[in-house]
């Protein structure tokens, strides 16, 4: 599937306040639609005592990031019980919930995350009547919308356009020009230039440098 692809990690503990369970979902964002789950995978996080817990799920999320594992790898992951995956490990860490938590965390924290990863977990814009509003810009945080502009004033300073901005960020380019757009007509203060005539050029307002400088999130 085309479009941009964020794997979020998470962890369910046990009845001991343990780490048991380590979670991980892969999540894809095309032409800005909502997210979806495109990968979900659970497993057991081997037994621990207090020294070892923290390092054992942290050892089990990196083998699991891997597409492909190895019998050896597989080995040193927990054995699953024989009456499986409890319900309450999938309803504390369900899709859903992942979602929730990582654009809680883009939002209070956006240096986090790369634009891309931005991006695709941006929430999408939703009219009053449930129907997502198309050709406005991702519900982003401004530190990110800042970062995407100052690479499309590089692009055209570079002889670019706004298509090989998009595809470095595996944003569409309906995406990237309706960001543009509204740096140019909506934002307050105004923060990209209105090009001249007959080109589609411009660059950043000094109030946009001045607030990419100063790392506003």
């Amino acid at each position: 599937m085309d479009g941009q692809l964020v794997t979020i990690e998470s962890q369910v503990f046990d009845r001991q306040h343990w780490p048991r369970w380590a979670v991980t979902a892969t999540f894809a964002a095309v032409d800005g639609s909502e997210p979806r789950c495109v990968d979900y995978r659970v497993r057991v996080v081997p037994t621990g005592g207090p020294g070892t817990a923290v390092r054992h799920l942290h050892e089990t999320l990196n083998l699991m990031s891997g597409a492909v594992m190895t019998p050896a790898e597989a080995e040193l992951l927990g054995s699953i019980p024989p009456e499986g995956i409890p319900r309450y490990v999938f309803e504390r860490a369900s899709q859903a919930r992942l979602l929730a938590d990582a654009r809680e965390l883009l939002e209070r924290n956006p240096q986090r995350f790369e634009v891309p990863a931005a991006a695709a977990l941006a929430r999408v814009p939703v009219s009053r009547a449930g129907e997502v509003r198309r050709g406005r810009p991702p519900a982003i945080p401004l530190g990110v919308k800042l970062r995407v502009l100052a690479d499309i004033e590089q692009a055209y300073s570079d002889g670019g356009t706004r298509a090989d901005v998009a595809r470095r960020y595996n944003m569409s380019e309906s995406s990237v020009r309706d960001l543009l757009t509204w740096a140019r007509h909506v934002a307050e203060p105004r923060l990209f230039t209105i090009a001249a005539p007959g080109t589609r050029q411009g660059r950043m307002t000094t109030e946009a440098r001045s607030m990419l400088e100063q790392g506003v999130e």
